[in-house]
Formats: C-alpha cells, structure tokens, sequence
C-alpha cells in the first residue's frame, strides 16, 4: 500500500516538474513588449528597413502634403458652389411658381388646402374612370386595330447615322432662369394663343 502512494506521489511529482517549463514560459511570453513597443524603441526596424522615427518624418512630410491638397480642393469646391448658388432663383419668384410656400401664409391653411386639392383630383380621376368606355364596346373595338402581318424595315447604321446629341445643343446650356423664362412664355402661349376645345381645357397643363 505504501508502495503505491509512493509511486503516485513520484508521478505527481513529476507531472509537476514537467508543467513548470511550460508555465514560467507562459509568464515571460505575457511580460514580454509587443512588436509596436520594439519599433518605437527602435529595437526592431519598420518593413522597408527604416526606423520609427524615419518613418515618423516621412508621415509627418505626407500629412502636410496632404492638408495642402486638401485646402486645394476645399478652395476650388467652395468656388463652384458660389457660383452656382448666384444662379439659383430668388425665393419670391419660386413662390410665384408655387414651388415654395409663402412665409405670409399658416402652415395649417396650407396644408388644408393642399389636401382638398389632393380630393378634388381624386374625385376627378374616379368620374373619368367610371365614365371610362369598356374594351368590348363597339366604338372601342372599330378605334383600335391589330395588323397580323409585322414588317421590318432596315434602317442607317451608327457609323452612317449619329444618334447622339449635338454637343452644343440649347438644351445643354440652360440656366435655372432661362428655364423658368421658357415655362413663362409656354404657359403664356397656352393661355392666350393656343386653340383648345372647350371638352379639353381640362386636359391642358401649365409647367
């Protein structure tokens, strides 16, 4: 019985013995400087063999190129947006094209009004399609015509024919004010000159 008591302290022992290499190791590995601690004492060296303080001056020299160009394009940014904001409209006139709300008028007043508009239009559109002519009514059926036979015509290539845009077209040039002259003499025209039937004055839409 001793004997074995005896055997199993030796073995304790030496499973002790042998987990304390691994335990003072785990201790030093704990304690040990981390890789940035040896590049800032210049122990270890950076990846392109430099030290830390080679590499501090090259960031430094980098950080001020950096706030220079950044000024740069802050300045050139800061230009292109004044000069847009002198073309845009003055606020009166997007008040005249109902674009924006007037300041004199009560918020709540104009939300009222907005929402009969909004009724109206919804009760409008419910008459028309209740009035609407169903699909297999005769007049409906003698206005539209399906053709059996499908002819395709050849038509010019891209290199014979240029379906692109003239790049110096008006379109491409309008300013916010010249826009808004083009809606002003358009709804004029539509207003005063333009022939409408009396059944489709409805149907006319003001920009």
């Amino acid at each position: 019985m001793e004997s074995k008591v005896n055997h199993i302290s030796e073995r304790s022992s030496s499973d002790d013995n042998f987990d304390y290499p691994k335990i003072v190791l785990e201790r030093k590995l704990s304690i040990r400087p981390t890789k940035e601690d040896l590049k800032l004492r210049n122990i270890l060296k950076t990846e392109n063999g430099e030290s830390k303080e080679d590499d501090d001056k090259k960031s430094d020299s980098g950080s001020e190129y950096g706030v220079v160009s950044q000024n740069i394009n802050f300045e050139k940014t800061s230009k292109q947006l004044k000069s847009i904001l002198k073309k845009r409209p003055e606020r009166s006139v997007l008040e005249d094209m109902n674009i924006l709300i007037g300041r004199s008028m009560d918020p709540s007043i104009v939300a009222t009004q907005q929402n009969l508009k909004k009724a109206q239009l919804l009760n409008a559109m419910e008459n028309l399609m209740r009035d609407r002519p169903h699909i297999n009514d005769e007049h409906v059926q003698k206005v539209i015509h399906f053709n059996e036979s499908v002819e395709v015509l050849p038509t010019f290539r891209k290199s014979e024919y240029s379906r692109k845009p003239d790049i110096n077209s008006t379109f491409k040039h309008l300013t916010p004010q010249l826009k808004m002259q083009i809606r002003e003499e358009l709804n004029e025209y539509k207003k005063h000159e333009m022939k409408v039937h009396e059944s489709s004055l409805r149907n006319t839409l003001f920009h």
